[in-house]
């Protein structure tokens, strides 16, 4: 046993060392086991911990899942979804969690990311260059604890990129040196096939690492010849390394043109991003706080010791000058990508990034712990002119960061990280001739200035507290249980919404049907649905909390489950009782319609209604929607068309009609702008209020419209004297379920807190019971039961008497559907924009629909082929190709 840790105590202490250290600070946060937190935070506790349930369920028996899934929104492809949250090798280990523990699973995860970041860093450095185990330490923890990864922790999918950069260049050095190309081959597959977001920007880097270390391997003589053969032989192998992971980037490429990337509007901007100067306010030991997410700076704080090692090498007569100009405009380089617009966008695939900028800053960390590396083989003392330029540079920057406003620094901050710099500064020079002493006092400094910074900044966010998100999880899962008893989902297809939501992503946390979703790979024309019939929306979501009686009729919502603090109205179990225990879940809409649902189950928490006039997935429509684009901010004009084509016979009722209201105004001041009608405060230390009312006619919906332009934050609506809940984040106009059985009157209160409120398109819409009720039996009429589905496949049968009929399924318009009538394939068409329709002529069909992913087959096929051809090269490697040295 001493023998194997003698042997591989490199890597086992380059692993371990980082997760001690975070443990450690782990233990003091009170993460479980050790407390009752959690490590959600941010998107890991809004979305990644559902899919990693989903990846749970899926290969829980679920595996056409891993293409499409009917618990994405109203239905989606996942091929994107698996290949930017769930590629990771890493992610089998919640296989063998249980649902209970998946907060236990990603701290193990994020604990041993840390690790491999210390195993990668430190074997990378140690075949650049033999080294002492102390020294390696050093720098290998410096990596792994830098503040990138400390900082984004939470994204985990992004670390895996993060762990094999070392790798991947160590791989390039071996190609260079004319070895064996299966290490950068096999590990640059593996980052692209991990997450293709972050293998991006390692390509990026790889390209400007190479031709930077190549001219450490040319000779003068030759150096034409030699860099053909080098740059072909990167370039190959770079190619293979995606020809083998096609299997998953090329339907993701595809899948990216209906997303985010869809909507991409790249421009060549060259304006700078913030004072380069302000760059050096990250190195500052804690520089980070919230509100660095949405739009900061880069997060590359390293060790000072490295910034000593940097300036060092480059004051160093040891290095040649042409190494040393290389260095230096490879760190302007990566300093300017952060600093020019243009530049930043490339490195971010051509988009700006939405939240958490800056996502490549890993690679300058690298950088610069590989020149400092460089510098530390060299023993020599600190010289005076060493210490002078490093001592005034010091204290001048000390001064400047004091005197500017970093919301992120504070004065101590600075000054322990001075104080450290003095430190290191003692070391280097009164320990410069006792190696292994020196080596163990930089690495205690070291291990206390990261273990610092990452504790300071830990502690700056907000963490879900584990036993509400256990309480939370096991709400969910009795909900979905008690409804999948009384209607198993293999019979029929149906949805199921709530008036709460721990996140929009609770379908895929316990398994069931839903509308909501948020995820960066969400296809734009399905929020883009929403968003035109009055939901909240935008890029990358969807919240399914803006409903009218017909939208849930539409979408197929059978169940409803209703919290029993907010919404409990007359008719309602819970009216007039005191059984309003809450949920450990936001509430997300006031829903005064549930009085036309069957309640079916309650607890003193939540109630699950049953819809009595929910439809099938399949209605037959007129195919007038064909020609209908949904645009935003006129939702009910679009309900209306979708009322009006539920009958062949066009039924031209307008199922919502809008309504007056006497309105008065406190303390506002009305101004007309055209086509935008707008609220101004007359005194803002006065409230400000705008009020209407009108006279609630029996057996009616009410809706108001509520204009996208204003912010949630910015004002307070009250109906009848009662707060009303609504989903706090939208941009287009959105549709208010109001309560109209308690009072004679509708009382609406808008309590401006802003300087301003928009009312253009604002107004009220009523809606008559039994026209709706006519409509309903109208479209059951003609609508089309499911015979068999799964996750991936639907099929149907259906009769067309009308030539102005067509099929429309509430599930995405996708292309990838393979679809057959009577075993003849056939086209589907968008409907809305948005929807999956299909244009039949009169008759008789059995309709069968499978999902296929875009390009499946041949990027599998360029895979195997891809695999077959590394192998024959490993096994039989090329003659004749120069040994390289550096």
């Amino acid at each position: 046993m001493k023998e194997i840790l003698y042997k591989y105590r490199y890597s086992l202490t380059t692993f371990f060392l980082p997760i001690l250290i975070l443990t450690i600070i782990f233990i003091s946060m009170g993460v479980f086991p050790f407390g009752d937190k959690t490590l959600f935070t941010i998107d890991l506790g809004q979305q990644y911990v559902d899919f990693y349930a989903e990846y749970k369920h899926t290969w829980s028996g679920h595996l056409e899942r891993l293409i499409y899934s009917f618990n994405k929104g109203i239905g989606g492809e996942m091929t994107g979804i698996w290949a930017y949250y769930l590629m990771s090798p890493l992610n089998l280990i919640f296989l063998i969690t249980p649902f209970r523990y998946l907060d236990l699973a990603v701290t193990l995860l994020i604990l041993i990311r840390y690790g491999l970041a210390g195993w990668s860093m430190g074997y990378y450095l140690k075949n650049m260059q033999a080294s002492s185990l102390s020294r390696l330490l050093v720098f290998s923890t410096s990596y792994a604890l830098s503040g990138y990864m400390v900082n984004y922790q939470f994204n985990l999918m992004w670390m895996d990129g993060f762990i094999l950069l070392p790798l991947i260049c160590l791989g390039v050095e071996r190609i260079l040196q004319g070895k064996s190309p299966l290490l950068y081959t096999v590990t640059l597959a593996l980052c692209l096939i991990s997450n293709y977001y972050i293998a991006f920007m390692v390509c990026l880097f790889m390209i400007l690492y190479f031709f930077y270390r190549l001219t450490s391997y040319i000779t003068r003589e030759n150096w034409k010849k030699q860099s053909i053969q080098l740059i072909s032989r990167f370039a190959g192998y770079s190619i293979l390394a995606a020809g083998i992971s096609a299997f998953i980037l090329i339907p993701t490429f595809v899948q990216l043109m209906q997303s985010k990337a869809a909507a991409s509007n790249f421009s060549w901007d060259f304006s700078a991003k913030f004072p380069l100067m302000d760059l050096v306010s990250k190195f500052t030991i804690g520089a980070f706080n919230f509100d660095q997410f949405p739009d900061g700076l880069p997060n590359i704080f390293v060790s000072a010791l490295i910034l000593i090692q940097v300036l060092r090498y480059f004051f160093n007569s040891s290095f040649k000058w042409q190494e040393k100009t290389a260095s230096a405009l490879f760190i302007l380089i990566l300093t300017l990508s952060f600093n020019l617009e243009v530049i930043n966008k490339i490195w971010h695939g051509f988009q700006n990034p939405n939240w958490f900028p800056y996502r490549y800053s890993f690679v300058f960390i690298f950088l610069l712990i590989y020149i400092a590396y460089r510098q530390s083989a060299h023993q020599s003392q600190l010289t005076l002119q060493e210490l002078l330029h490093g001592a005034g540079l010091s204290v001048l920057i000390s001064i400047y960061l004091m005197s500017q406003d970093f919301d992120y620094l504070s004065s101590y901050k600075i000054l322990f990280t001075l104080l450290l710099i003095v430190l290191y500064f003692i070391v280097l020079i009164f320990y410069s001739n006792k190696v292994l002493l020196r080596s163990l006092l930089l690495l205690s400094l070291v291990t206390l200035e990261l273990t610092g910074n990452a504790s300071l900044s830990l502690n700056e966010l907000n963490y879900v507290d584990r036993s509400r998100f256990i309480e939370a999880q096991s709400i969910l899962t009795e909900m979905t249980e008690t409804i999948h008893e009384h209607d198993n989902p293999s019979d029929s297809f149906y949805r199921i919404e709530k008036t709460f939501q721990r996140t929009k992503n609770d379908s895929h946390q316990v398994n069931f049907k839903s509308a909501s979703h948020f995820g960066s790979t969400y296809e734009a024309h399905s929020y883009e649905g929403f968003t035109g019939l009055g939901f909240p929306g935008g890029s990358g979501y969807s919240a399914y909390s803006n409903g009218t009686l017909l939208t849930d009729a539409l979408f197929s919502i059978k169940y409803y489950a209703a919290d029993n603090e907010i919404n409990v109205y007359e008719h309602t179990p819970y009216y007039n009782t005191n059984a309003d225990q809450a949920l450990p879940m936001s509430i997300i809409q006031s829903k005064a319609d549930l009085v036309h649902y069957d309640p079916l189950f309650f607890t003193d928490q939540y109630t699950i209604y049953r819809n009595p006039y929910a439809l099938p997935l399949g209605l037959k429509v007129n195919d007038d929607l064909m020609d209908l684009d949904l645009v935003n901010n006129h939702p009910m004009f679009y309900q209306n068309q979708l009322a009006r084509s539920f009958s062949p016979e066009h039924n031209p009722t307008e199922l919502f009609k809008p309504v007056e209201a006497d309105q008065t105004y406190e303390n506002i001041e009305i101004e007309d702008h055209g086509r935008e009608r707008l609220a101004k405060v007359n005194n803002p230390e006065q409230p400000a209020y705008i009020r209407a009312s009108l006279t609630a006619e029996e057996d009616m919906s009410y809706y108001y419209i509520l204009n996208g332009f204003n912010t949630w934050d910015n004002f307070e609506i009250k109906v009848n004297g009662q707060p009303q809940y609504q989903y706090n984040t939208f941009y287009h106009d959105v549709v208010v379920n109001l309560e109209a059985d308690k009072n004679d009157r509708i009382e609406l209160e808008i309590e401006v807190t802003a300087d301003d409120f928009y009312l253009s398109r604002s107004g009220f819409y009523q809606m008559a019971i039994d026209d709706f009720e006519g409509i309903i039996t109208q479209a059951k009429n003609n609508s089309i039961e499911i015979e068999n589905y799964t996750d991936s496949s639907l099929s149907f049968q259906t009769q067309i008497t009308d030539s102005q009929e067509m099929v429309m399924l509430t599930i995405p318009y996708d292309d990838s559907w393979q679809i057959t009538a009577n075993g003849e394939e056939i086209s589907a068409h968008p409907v809305m924009d948005s929807f999956l329709g299909l244009k039949l002529s009169e008759g008789n069909y059995t309709i069968e629909m499978n999902y296929r992913t875009p390009y499946g087959k041949i990027s599998w096929l360029i895979s195997l082929m891809s695999i077959f051809i590394l192998f024959i090269i490993n096994k039989y490697p090329v003659s004749g190709l120069s040994k390289n040295k550096k």
